[in-house]
Formats: C-alpha cells, sequence, structure tokens
C-alpha cells in the first residue's frame, strides 16, 4: 500500500459516524455470553453508556482504518522476539558505553546532569522510534502516522 492509498483509505475511514451506539449482540453471543459468565453480558450492556468515552472514540477510530489494520498485521507478521530484543540491547549497550564516556568528560554536577538529560532523550528516542524504524520501517511509519492523526482528531 502505497502513502497516498494509505492517506485516502484514512480519511475515508474517519466518517463522522464515529459516536453510533455499539451494534446489538446477537441471540446466539448473547446466550453465549450468559453461560460462559453472568457478568459479561452486563458488561457488555454496560459498553453502551461507556461508548462516547474519547479512548472508546479514539480505538474505534483506529480499528476503523484500514491502514493502520494493515500495518499492524504487516507488523506482528514481521514480529520475532529474539531480533527485537537483540536490537533493543544493542541500542542499550551504545546507549551506556556513550553515558560512561561523556560522563567522564564531565567535570562539574551540573555538566553531569545535562549529559544525563540529553543521554536519556537520546535513549528514548532510538528505543522508541529508531529501533522499530528500523526493524518494521513504512509499517511502523503508518502506525505512529495513524495514532498521530487520532490524536490530533481527538482534540
Amino acid at each position: 500500500m502505497t502513502d497516498e492509498e494509505a492517506i485516502q483509505a484514512a480519511t475515508a475511514a474517519q466518517n463522522p459516524n464515529v459516536n453510533a451506539p455499539p451494534p446489538p449482540l446477537p441471540k446466539e453471543a448473547e446466550g453465549w455470553m450468559k453461560t460462559l459468565s453472568p457478568g459479561l453480558f452486563e458488561n457488555y450492556q454496560q459498553m453502551e453508556t461507556l461508548w462516547n468515552h474519547p479512548a472508546a472514540q479514539f480505538s474505534v477510530m483506529l480499528v476503523k482504518d484500514p491502514a493502520f489494520r494493515g500495518a499492524v498485521t504487516e507488523i506482528n507478521q514481521k514480529f520475532q522476539k529474539n531480533t527485537v530484543l537483540g536490537y533493543e540491547l544493542a541500542w542499550v549497550l551504545l546507549i551506556w558505553i556513550l553515558r560512561a564516556w561523556r560522563l567522564s568528560k564531565a567535570g562539574t554536577w551540573l555538566t553531569r546532569i545535562w549529559v544525563q538529560l540529553w543521554v536519556s532523550q537520546l535513549f528514548w528516542a532510538g528505543a522508541l522510534f529508531l529501533v522499530p524504524w528500523l526493524l518494521w520501517g513504512k509499517s511502523y511509519q503508518m502506525v505512529l502516522a495513524t495514532v498521530f492523526r487520532a490524536l490530533i482528531h481527538q482534540f
């Protein structure tokens, strides 16, 4: 899926009918939920009152977006636990070495605080954005773009 197609699909998914109540529960599912757990069916009925909560609207907006679903599916297919852990551990070791090197050059306590601040920001930027982007590329970029677009739409 190209960026233009994803943007068009995301725009089409964001229709004004987001505040609609959840669909009625089929009779078979209602009977199944009652036999499975008596409290589960009452929780479903309480969900109707929570439908207009901003977190629910945010989740619905994400799930309705076909570009988001496609990107999450692609990330799920490419996900390999050992590879992710290896990249993250390599990033942690690189940051430890960088922090130790820069702290050895810091002479005052104010310089040490400054080094800790920018190195920790570098660590989090790399752990949350750089490493996943290296592993999953465009799919991760699409997930982030869709999440940011949905967050902006909430406000």
